[in-house]
């Protein structure tokens, strides 16, 4: 609801950038909140529900400081000074990184249910790769709605074999299990700032929440560019992209005082959408958002889809979160790839952010800060822990700094 409400800022006014670009949940911001999530000061709480707080709480302030941080960074236009040392060769590790750190939330999770993750995995792929030219009544409906169909058959499925008692009781392929999240959810809600308390802040949730923001602005200018030469815009200036990104960081303090955990950014998806349809008018992008806003304040809607097995979740993480790595690598187009320098600042820059900070990295199994129990520790090993602000420091530094 809230980042829908900051597309309508976005593409109607004229202070902000007014392209008609999809504000919505950014993946960038996935990495710092499962790491909050899995923070062991938190998961020592026993109480579940004083846990499930006290997060959301930790990660409300971590995702307003981010907000903050990134309006002051737009409004003050330090970015068009900034965008004169970011190039390809530092944007590529840093979008790479979003998806190559979240690839433990993906097959781990199928493997609760094989039949409905693979069936969720495979039928995304039928559809979105192999059926996408495909045309029935003029639409071509396999390209457009790929995630929403193959959910539809698989949570079909799944519902069908519920019914007939093939799996037992509290198996977690049943599409049965929550669905007291359904019954007892309400039919309407509106979200309001600080639902779930006061936020927390703590700066080892802090600190990579910001490079979640870093990584979503590189992202965005880029969507800029992007979406203004699809819709027959003029190039945008940099006064465009500073305000754009303030906006943007508008929506991320919106998303922290409503404790939604996660931040907005500019949605590709859409760009892609109007290469595909044609269609660049800021009108329907502010009427789709009215449409979404509307539709978010019916609360059984939400619960329906919180009932969705976790295997046919993770399903989708398979085939989705790899395109977040790829769109990170396209910009390697713009470079030299026969330059032995470039290839060793793009692979040294995304193999040691997963090496130091990856969920497999050397950061992820340390049982103790290895920097000391201060607070400025707990500041490093938030930065060390982080995937995207370790790609970002290694490309950047060596990209301006060693000489070609």
């Amino acid at each position: 609801m809230w980042s829908k409400g900051n597309t309508l800022l976005t593409t109607r006014f004229t202070f902000w950038c007014r392209l008609p670009i999809v504000q919505g949940g950014s993946f960038a911001f996935l990495p710092p909140t499962f790491q909050i999530i899995f923070n062991a000061e938190l998961q020592a709480i026993e109480d579940p529900s004083e846990r499930f707080e006290q997060t959301m709480r930790t990660i409300q302030g971590a995702i307003i400081v981010a907000g903050l941080v990134q309006m002051a960074i737009g409004y003050s236009g330090i970015v068009t000074v900034l965008l004169r040392y970011l190039s390809p060769i530092t944007i590529a590790p840093v979008i790479a990184a979003i998806g190559l750190g979240l690839y433990n939330v993906g097959f781990n999770g199928v493997s609760a249910c094989w039949s409905l993750g693979l069936t969720q995995l495979f039928t995304i792929i039928l559809f979105s790769q192999y059926l996408k030219g495909i045309s029935l009544g003029g639409i071509k409906w396999f390209s457009l709605f790929p995630v929403v169909l193959a959910m539809f058959i698989t949570w079909s499925l799944g519902a069908i074999l519920t019914a007939s008692d093939v799996w037992d009781e509290g198996n977690p392929c049943r599409t049965d299990s929550n669905r007291d999240i359904l019954t007892e959810s309400p039919w309407f809600r509106v979200p309001y700032p600080f639902q779930w308390g006061l936020p927390i802040f703590r700066a080892y949730a802090i600190v990579p929440m910001f490079g979640g923001s870093l990584a979503s602005m590189v992202e965005s200018i880029g969507d800029y560019f992007s979406c203004a030469r699809l819709s027959g815009a003029p190039p945008p200036t940099p006064g465009i992209i500073s305000r754009g990104l303030a906006c943007e960081g508008i929506g991320v303090l919106l998303a922290g005082l409503v404790g939604t955990g996660n931040g907005t950014t500019s949605y590709a998806e859409n760009i892609g959408a109007i290469a595909v349809t044609g269609v660049g008018s800021r009108v329907v992008v502010q009427c789709g958002a009215v449409i979404i806003i509307v539709v978010s304040l019916v609360a059984k809607v939400g619960a329906l889809f919180a009932t969705m097995p976790n295997s046919m979740t993770s399903g989708m993480y398979c085939a989705l979160f790899g395109l977040i790595v790829a769109v990170g690598l396209s910009n390697l187009q713009y470079i030299d790839l026969n330059s032995a320098r470039n290839q060793f600042i793009v692979g040294f820059a995304i193999f040691n952010s997963m090496s130091i900070a990856g969920p497999g990295g050397y950061f992820a199994n340390v049982e103790e800060n290895p920097f000391g129990d201060s607070n400025f520790a707990a500041i490093l090993l938030a930065i060390f822990s982080s995937p995207m602000i370790i790609a970002f420091l290694a490309a950047f530094i060596l990209d301006n700094t060693v000489k070609g």
